[in-house]
């Protein structure tokens, strides 16, 4: 025996489908809809008691007049009727108004926090990035093999043009760089052999060219290069 109780039962949807879609889809028009039908029935059930209401109203009138009376104090009632029914259906339309005004603005409100918070997601990535390539390149700057710490220095490069947090930070990482490597002795000539022609050294020229090409609206202080032998 089967009724309506016992569990896996299940028991008819009484929202036809195709009206929950269209709620879904349209609440405005549903709700309309709604509203005129029962104002429609609202009036339909009234409507015969305008006949009552305005004979309450004409009362013991007699004469040829009576009929007279009796139609403008029916056409008066049933105005005051059909106005009060607009009435009805302007306030639920206000308030359903309101209603979705307040949705919404608080569907925009979320909207809003999911951008600063995807926004802010973002930005932690890109420095999370940025603070790698910094690492790798620091690492660079410290090989024994020149073209590693040229290769260092243009990395370094790189993350100044494309962060503008960081490139104070990297300007004094390449001067410490010029200070450090710019003071090591050249090896000392054989007895009588002719001094060799000196130069800047190929890692501290590149550091001093990307020092030159800085976009310098985003140093922080100026650039000092107070103890490096660029003799």
């Amino acid at each position: 025996m089967a009724n309506g109780g016992e569990p896996g039962v299940h028991k008819a949807n009484v929202v036809p489908r195709w009206l929950k879609t269209l709620w879904d889809a349209h609440p405005l028009i549903v709700v309309s809809g709604v509203v005129v039908v029962a104002l429609a029935v609202a009036l339909g059930l009234l409507w015969p008691l305008t006949d009552v209401i305005a004979a309450h109203d004409v009362g013991l009138t007699t004469g040829s007049t009576r009929p007279a009376r009796l139609q403008a104090a029916r056409e008066a009632v049933r105005t005051q009727l059909l106005t009060l029914g607009a009435g009805v259906f302007a306030v639920g339309a206000l308030i359903f108004t309101a209603r979705n005004f307040a949705l919404s603005r608080g569907a925009l409100d979320e909207t809003r926090r999911t951008v600063e918070l995807t926004r802010h997601t973002v930005e932690l990535t890109e420095q999370g990035q940025v603070t790698d390539r910094y690492t790798k390149a620091i690492e660079q700057l410290g090989s024994d093999r020149l073209d590693v710490r040229i290769g260092g220095i243009y990395a370094m490069e790189r993350i100044a043009r494309d962060s503008a947090r960081d490139h104070p930070t990297v300007m004094e990482v390449l001067v410490a760089f010029i200070r450090e490597h710019s003071r090591e002795q050249w090896p000392l000539p054989e007895p009588g052999a002719e001094i060799p022609k000196r130069s800047t050294r190929p890692d501290v020229q590149a550091a001093i060219t990307v020092i030159g090409r800085r976009d310098i609206g985003h140093d922080r202080q100026p650039i000092n290069l107070t103890g490096a032998n660029l003799t």
